[in-house]
Formats: structure tokens, C-alpha cells, sequence
């Protein structure tokens, strides 16, 4: 009930109903940018998700998993597993995966290990000439894109998509093409949850489709400062593109992998919060917790100046400034 206004019911001198609580509200969300700075962002638009919520069986969480490069869903499933052992009600998810259309061989990620988990393996797309390359270029990522959007006829729609790696990347391409109104990606999940996940790099060929507003899907964006594949200025890069009212960023410290959520943490309690949100199909309000707000005033993506036009003959002087 509101705060005010409203009838005591008692039973044995013991309150039946209780106002409710005041909705959470970080200060970090009230930061803006001065005046006249804040054309320099685009305004977001809402994300077309699908109706409803638990829209799996029997009422559960209907998720899908695309998982890292170089592996295959018996990995997957294993990550999954070890993902939510610690979780209250692990028997809410309805979990399907759906791994890349690329072949590769074992040991394309370095990894031989993964040889007990059979002979095929797969990616979304190739990192060429080679990852962190800022001029890397997602070479298949078309041929991904239809063979997802078949998928999603079949299988979809979705309550929400976890993406590893280069999964979580393809998933926010995918987040960014349905908010611009590719009607084949829209209503296909309502919620995201990235680890490691990094955006095209600005220099590189798909560095015109990066995200040109930030996207307003409820989304958790986690990573490790140790991670030792990717440097981690790419992720905190990455949460930027969702908008801080919408995202809930989780810093932990167990390198290129998913958390290890335990009861207790930060990181697990954060987490759960986000899906009981999810769960009910109620709004989500980011944590006051300092990884959300250390980047509470940090924008992206900015509208770029466009550059001046230069008359033939003109003089142009070049400035270097040194270390």
C-alpha cells in the first residue's frame, strides 16, 4: 500500500498489511550530463521484447545459452551447471542452447583439453586477422544472423538469452538490430545476461553497426579485471551500450569465465536480484553497488562531429602532442 492514506488491519495487535517500501532509487541514476553535452547521446529507445514472462515449461524461465567460440553444448551445459548450482531455485530455467554454424577444430581456443567433450566444435564467427585486432573483423557474422533468425521461427520467443564471449557479442548485435527495427529479432527475449562480452571495435569494419544509442534491456554485464583473453576496458566498454537504468554490472575476480556465485557474495546476491525481477515480469532498478555507480556518469555512444569540409589548396597543419 502507498506510504500514507491507507487503513491498519490488526489481528492479535499484529499488522495484517504494511505500506510498501519506497522503490530503490540510486543516486547514481539521477547523474546527467551539463546541458550542453547531452545532445552528444542519443536518446535509447525501449526494447521490443515479447509479451509475458515464464513462458517456458511449466511456468519456468525460458532462456537460451550461446556459448564461447571453439566449444560445442556439452561444454555449454557444463557452464550452465556450474552457473547455477548455488542458485535458490535452479529448477526455474528452461534452458536451451544453440551453438554457431561455423566448424572448427579442436583446439581453436588453445583449449585441447575439450577433447573428452567429442570432435565437433563450433564458432559464431572468425576474429580476423586476430582477436583484440582493432581493426578485427567478425568474418561469418552474417551467416550467423540468418541461421539465428531461422531458429528463432522454431524455437523462439525466448524469456531471456545468456551469452559467453563471443556469444554474448552476437547477442547484442542481435539486441541492437531488433531495437532499429529488423522485425525478424523483435520479441525474441526480454532480458540479457553478458559475460566477457565486448563491442565491434570502433576502427573495424563493423565499427559503423555499433550500437547508436544505448539499449534499454534489463541486463547483467559481468566480467573479470584479470581476465586473460580480452583486455577489460573492452567489457567495461560494452556495459556502456546498455543504459544505466537497465543494467546491472557485476566485477568479480575469476578471470575469462562466468562468476563462481556463492551465497554470501555481492556478486550472488546481485544476481538473484536480477532474476527475481525477471522472474516476476516487474521492472528492474539497478543496485546501488559501486560497480554500477563508478560508471554511472560515463557515456556511450556519442554523436561524433562530423568532420570539416576542406576547400582544394587549403593548408593543413598537423599537431603531435608527445609522451
Amino acid at each position: 500500500g502507498p506510504a500514507e492514506g491507507w487503513i491498519s488491519l490488526k489481528a492479535a495487535g499484529k499488522d495484517l498489511i504494511q505500506p510498501a517500501p519506497a522503490e530503490e532509487h540510486p543516486a547514481f541514476l539521477s547523474q546527467q550530463l551539463p546541458e550542453h553535452a547531452q545532445a552528444a547521446v542519443p536518446e535509447g529507445r525501449d526494447f521490443p521484447g515479447p509479451e509475458g514472462h515464464c513462458i517456458g515449461t511449466d511456468g519456468k524461465l525460458k532462456m537460451l545459452y550461446l556459448h564461447a567460440g571453439g566449444v560445442n553444448k556439452k561444454v555449454a551445459q557444463m557452464q550452465i551447471g556450474g552457473l547455477v548450482r548455488e542458485l535458490p531455485d535452479k529448477k526455474v530455467f528452461d534452458w536451451t542452447v544453440w551453438s554457431g554454424c561455423h566448424t572448427v577444430p579442436l583446439g581453436w581456443n588453445g583449449d585441447f583439453s575439450l577433447k573428452t567433450f567429442g570432435n565437433e566444435f563450433s564458432v559464431y564467427f572468425e576474429r580476423l586477422p586476430y582477436a583484440n585486432c582493432q581493426w578485427e573483423t567478425w568474418d561469418g557474422i552474417d551467416k550467423t544472423l540468418v541461421e539465428f533468425k531461422k531458429f528463432l521461427k522454431l524455437h523462439g520467443p525466448f524469456d531471456g538469452a545468456m551469452g559467453f564471449d563471443m556469444g554474448g557479442e552476437f547477442l547484442v548485435h542481435v539486441a541492437k538490430l531488433a531495437t532499429e527495427g529488423d522485425k525478424d529479432l523483435q520479441a525474441a527475449f526480454r532480458f540479457l545476461i553478458l559475460f566477457t562480452t565486448t563491442a565491434p571495435k570502433h576502427l573495424s569494419p563493423l565499427g559503423s553497426q555499433r550500437c547508436k544509442a544505448p539499449l534499454r534491456i534489463p541486463a547483467i554485464c559481468s566480467w573479470s579485471n584479470s581476465d586473460e583473453n580480452h583486455p577489460y576496458m573492452e567489457y567495461e566498454e560494452l556495459a556502456l551500450f546498455i543504459d544505466k537504468g537497465f543494467r546491472e554490472v557485476i566485477v568479480h575476480t575469476d578471470g575469462h569465465k562466468p562468476p563462481l556465485l556463492q551465497k554470501g557474495q555481492s556478486q550472488y546476491d546481485r544476481f538473484v536480484r536480477f532474476l527475481e525481477a525477471m522472474k516476476k515480469g516487474s521492472a528492474f532498478v539497478p543496485s546501488d553497488h559501486e560497480d554500477n555507480a563508478m560508471r554511472g556518469n560515463l557515456w556511450l555512444p556519442l554523436v561524433r562531429s562530423p568532420g570539416r569540409s576542406l576547400g582544394a589548396g587549403v593548408t593543413k597543419r598537423l599537431v603531435v602532442v608527445t609522451d
